[in-house]
């Protein structure tokens, strides 16, 4: 008389701990490595509108219309679940966005990244033409520096000079 198997055997046990040790191992910390990196990505896209004021305030009245601009922005901001603040230099118009370190505690001790208002290779001066373009700077920390990279943005690592590693031909930025 056949006697009906209940139960898993040892092998098909061994073969389910395994594919979950490989998903521990392997996909976990890249899930979670994606999961920050949406977040970082808040901080960029709240960034945009800044950039749109600098480029209109700009165009229409160079760093003086650029700084009053820059005032009522700061009057203007609300930090979100992510971002604890975004400020517009007077006179360079460079954006700091700064994240909540509670929020993402990950980012601790390196929770700040710039983006660069650059004309050609030169950072945003008074009475400068041209076109505005982008360039994030992040001290070190690379979820940061990969999600500039993913926005379209030049990244400039090691909190250098973004001319020191920017040419004509490397210059795909994001414009607006």
């Amino acid at each position: 008389m056949d006697k009906a198997q209940k139960g898993l055997t040892l092998i098909e046990l061994m073969i389910v701990l395994s594919v979950l040790g490989f998903l521990l191992t392997y996909a976990v910390p890249t899930y979670k490595e994606y999961a920050l990196a949406g977040k970082v990505t808040e901080g960029l896209n709240l960034a945009q509108a800044a950039q749109e004021s600098v480029v209109t305030s700009f165009a229409s009245g160079d760093t003086v219309a650029m700084n009053a601009d820059n005032a009522y922005w700061a009057s203007q901001w609300r930090a979100s679940q992510y971002v604890s603040d975004i400020t517009i230099a007077d006179n360079t118009g460079i954006i700091t966005v700064t994240y909540d370190t509670n929020a993402l505690p990950e980012l601790f001790g390196n929770n700040t990244l710039t983006i660069t208002p650059y004309i050609g290779l030169s950072p945003l001066v008074s009475s400068a033409a041209g076109r505005i373009e982008w360039r994030c700077t992040s001290a070190s920390h690379d979820i940061i520096n990969k999600a500039c990279s993913n926005m379209g943005y030049v990244v400039q690592t090691g909190g250098g000079s973004c001319n020191d590693n920017v040419t004509e031909e490397n210059t795909s930025s994001q414009c607006l």
